[in-house]
């Protein structure tokens, strides 16, 4: 196969039950290696078995040229691969000829999105070590709506407000989020841009473990308390939640925890209890996460059963208010055509379309009005964005705006 530079192997295919097997070659070695392979390697290949109850099994191959150079793959050893393929998806280009016949080109703002999916297999060994298959694919296309022409406000009226935007995209144990990285570097953007927040008041924590969150939740927690309850705190989340199956609590989940254990996760009621409990004028969340043991794409979870959980709905206190991608049981779905979360995206395009200064109830109902009407026509289901208020805010939350 394509030499694999970064993990610095290559993966072979035996055409047989073995499968495939993964090569370590080292980088000054792998031109030479391909180029022996059909007349050398291939021919002087050498397998090893030992028994294994009624059967054998294959332990380690050992390729070797004729001068007696060799390459081992060993079946207790862990190994790597990944593939990248590349699509373009430019769009037409605008010839322009004056009367000088001079030529000018006109491209639309591109951008590259990763994303990868880790596709996991035991080697057939004893004692066999998992080896790691990851495919990476990458889509250059015209930047989204939302990513072109992001409003810019001067920083002077929101010196007092704050943010941590949480992007969970790779997990180790879980299928990735597809576009949750891009949709954090998003929204980082508009709130320095749109919402005017100085950089130095945005924390962006991508692909966050349990410890991650917990030091920017700490982080918040010590601006809040210096500024005397005059600072703003706007917390954003993009990533996997699980619920707990027994008792229904909501769960935010590291890239580092697994759904099959939601102790590995962030309680969603003790991120509320946090964030209420700060020194500040106001706290706005939004959450472009479903708590149902569902996938952005709307299958279930590896580690979730069969079908999703109807998460039980925690309760902001103090001065807080709640934007949800969705509701009980349903999923919070990407818009592929946007390359952002369907949340996300129709958040953002309300702050575009209103240089930053929609009140939180505009922000609702334009939310919750777009994407339940994109996710029927793009998904064929329902997605139902939800606003919770503390009751201390009940009556004026509609009024209030992040700048």
């Amino acid at each position: 196969s394509t030499y694999d530079a970064d993990n610095q192997s290559f993966m072979i295919s035996t055409g047989c039950s073995i499968g495939d097997i993964l090569l370590p070659v080292p980088v000054a070695e792998a031109k030479k290696f391909k180029e022996k392979w059909n007349d050398e390697f291939r021919r002087y290949a050498k397998l090893h078995y030992v028994p294994s109850g009624d059967d054998m099994v294959l332990t380690s191959v050992t390729f070797e040229d004729a001068y007696g150079k060799t390459y081992t793959y060993d079946s207790n050893t862990k190994a790597q691969y990944a593939v990248t393929d590349i699509n373009y998806n430019f769009k037409p280009v605008e010839i322009a000829l004056s009367d000088e016949e001079d030529v000018t080109y006109t491209f639309d703002p591109v951008e590259v999105i990763k994303q990868s999916v880790v596709h996991t297999s035991a080697p057939k060994g004893v004692g066999g070590k998992k080896a790691d298959v990851q495919r990476k694919k990458v889509i250059a296309g015209t930047l989204a709506e939302v990513d072109k022409n992001i409003p810019k406000n001067p920083a002077n009226d929101s010196r007092n407000t704050f943010a941590v935007i949480i992007a969970n995209e790779n997990y180790q144990y879980e299928s990735a989020v597809e576009f949750a990285k891009h949709d954090g570097e998003m929204m980082k953007q508009y709130c320095t841009q749109t919402l005017g927040m100085p950089e130095k008041n945005v924390r962006l924590v991508e692909n966050a473990t349990l410890n991650n969150i917990r030091a920017a939740l700490g982080w918040i927690k010590e601006v809040s308390d210096a500024y005397n309850g005059q600072a703003k705190v706007v917390f954003y989340y993009s990533g996997h939640g699980i619920p707990n199956e027994a008792t229904s609590q909501a769960y935010l989940l590291p890239v580092d925890g697994t759904g099959r254990d939601y102790n590995t996760g962030y309680p969603i009621s003790k991120l509320y209890e946090e964030l209420s409990s700060l020194q500040a004028q106001s706290v706005v969340a939004f959450m472009d996460a479903c708590f149902s043991g569902a996938k952005r794409s709307g299958e279930m979870m590896a580690s979730a059963r069969g079908v999703a959980i109807k998460a039980r709905q925690d309760t902001p206190t103090g001065k807080m208010v709640v934007f949800s991608a969705s509701q009980g049981d349903e999923t919070a779905y990407p818009y592929k055509g946007q390359s952002h979360g369907m949340f996300t995206y129709f958040l953002l395009k309300k702050l575009q379309e209103t240089n930053g200064d929609a009140t939180l109830g505009e922000l609702g109902d334009y939310i919750n009005s777009k994407v339940r009407q994109c996710s029927i026509v793009e998904n064929s289901k329902s997605q139902t964005p939800t606003v919770v208020p503390s009751a201390t805010v009940a009556s004026d939350w509609r009024s209030m705006k992040l700048r």
